[in-house]
């Protein structure tokens, strides 16, 4: 085949995926159809977060392969980034079902561009079946797929060979489709902590040779307001292998909100008022509702020390219920 034909056959294959995060863009990072992207990150770091974000704020067509992440948390997170609601908020007006809080289901049921698939002890021949199941409901191959989380497949974890030809056919799965294909899994446990840079060599089980970009998350050690992505391994531009280099997003984890600050861009925020003294430390209603300006550097920069305590449940379940009796 001459590159001429390649061309003109080429499909989808190579098409870059809406550029939701402008920081990343600006640094050539971004996930192209038909490739692998994987998501490296350590314990509640934010992988799945990462990637519900962008699933919801692309807007194309995924397929959310789950066996990680429960149904009811998807759910629950998925209502606080559609409402800007606290998660005890959220499970409350789940709770008292749609007839109480349409408000609420009528955000969920609007996410019509992701197919969400939550069933376990899945394996490769699963995850084709799957696929083949989303192309026969929707007429047509997702754009984008998520493997959450790759070490919940099942594989011969003896064989770290086995962990390659699984990457390995994900990418294949990826080629055939022209989907990209976006993987999520961890990091080596002395890179755990959350806030040391990850390089790619500290990636777990050393899986990342069939991807074409590999994505590392930490969070700042003074600040868990902000997410900092490394470019450890990157096909098509920039990178910087040991992590050092990261750039900086806002993450807002009590509404589950992953954004840029250069789109200078307000989490949103649902109806429901929570006073001021039913809420932790550094969750006041006027830090959600508001912003920080974006800042005209894209690499990490630590300042200031956060700290953040839980909201007091039971007080706000009982808020609410007061409200709902005005």
């Amino acid at each position: 085949m001459f590159l001429s034909q390649a061309a003109n056959l080429r499909g989808d294959s190579g098409t870059p995926l809406p550029d939701v995060y402008p920081t990343l863009a600006q640094n050539d990072i971004r996930f192209y159809r038909a490739s692998t992207v994987m998501v490296a990150a350590g314990p509640s770091t934010g992988k799945s977060m990462f990637a519900l974000n962008y699933a919801l704020d692309a807007g194309c067509k995924t397929l959310y392969i789950s066996p990680d992440t429960s149904k009811g948390d998807t759910v629950v997170r998925a209502g606080q980034r559609l409402t800007g609601n606290l998660r005890a908020v959220v499970e409350a007006q789940l709770t008292e079902g749609p007839d109480v809080y349409p408000h609420l289901y009528e955000k969920l049921d609007s996410v019509r561009n992701i197919d969400f698939n939550f069933r376990t002890g899945i394996d490769l021949d699963d995850i084709r079946n799957m696929i083949f199941a989303y192309c026969e409901k929707t007429g047509e191959w997702p754009e984008l797929i998520i493997i959450d989380n790759l070490v919940n497949l099942i594989v011969d974890q003896s064989n770290p060979a086995e962990w390659q030809m699984t990457t390995q056919d994900l990418d294949d799965i990826a080629k055939e489709t022209e989907a990209c294909v976006m993987i999520l899994t961890h990091v080596a446990g002395h890179k755990e902590n959350g806030t040391d840079p990850i390089g790619l060599s500290d990636i777990l089980y050393k899986v990342t040779k069939y991807a074409a970009t590999v994505l590392t998350l930490t969070e700042d050690a003074f600040d868990r307001s902000k997410m900092l992505v490394a470019c450890v391994k990157n096909r098509n531009g920039k990178m910087n292998k040991n992590g050092t280099m990261r750039y900086e997003l806002r993450i807002r984890r009590e509404t589950c909100h992953i954004w840029d600050p250069l789109n200078r861009q307000a989490p949103p925020v649902d109806s429901v008022n929570i006073p001021s003294d039913m809420m932790g430390v550094g969750l006041e209603p006027t830090s959600i509702v508001q912003d920080t300006p974006a800042q005209p550097q894209y690499a990490y920069q630590q300042n200031g020390y956060h700290q953040e305590t839980p909201p007091n449940l039971d007080r706000i379940r009982a808020f609410m219920a007061v409200q709902d009796t005005s």
